[in-house]
């Protein structure tokens, strides 16, 4: 894309499932990340670039509209590239700097991934202390780092929802009960 700063490629031999490649020194470092394949792929060069982007910017790089929020004042953006080729998907690993997410819901964090001219919302699984985030994917550009526009209930609220759900049964079937005794 235009306008990407380009990290020089990180080299991935050809092999099969499991392969594990660290790019941009992994994701240990916030940028970072790691590929692994899950299928079989060809010898290839993997190549990055991530910014910090302005959300405001996104749109002007031809990456919009977002279909979520920032996680602060910008937002965390990968482009990865290969050369060869995969079957199967690959596990990414991003890594981020967790000090950018203070005051955020962690609950509504996930991994954007702009794929056939939208934005895709493939959730993450997060490890806060590592400061990584992981998703599997079946194809790579530019994938991002953002707050979803929806809170996601969390278990209390399910439970509570689901309590009242059958309280409002118990009554609705107890008022039918009593109006067909005093009938």
């Amino acid at each position: 894309m235009a306008g990407w700063r380009r990290i020089s490629g990180y080299q991935a031999p050809a092999g099969g499932s499991g392969e594990l490649v660290p790019i941009a020194g992994g994701s240990s470092q916030p940028g970072g990340v790691d590929a692994e394949f899950l299928g079989d792929h060809t010898q290839g060069l993997f190549y990055l670039s991530f910014e910090q982007e302005d959300p405001a910017q996104l749109a002007a790089m031809g990456l919009g509209p977002l279909t979520f929020g920032a996680p602060g004042s910008t937002v965390p953006l990968w482009n990865i590239e290969y050369d060869g080729s995969f079957s199967g998907g690959l596990r990414l690993t991003f890594g981020y700097d967790p000090s950018l997410l203070a005051g955020v819901d962690i609950n509504r964090l996930h991994i954007y991934h702009w794929h056939n001219g939208a934005w895709e919302d493939l959730g993450g699984n997060f490890d806060l202390a590592g400061g990584t985030v992981t998703v599997d994917t079946d194809s790579l550009s530019p994938f991002a780092l953002g707050v979803s526009a929806v809170p996601e209930p969390d278990g209390w609220a399910l439970m509570v929802g689901g309590l009242g759900v059958l309280v409002w049964r118990s009554k609705r079937r107890l008022a039918k009960t009593t109006s067909a005794l005093l009938t």
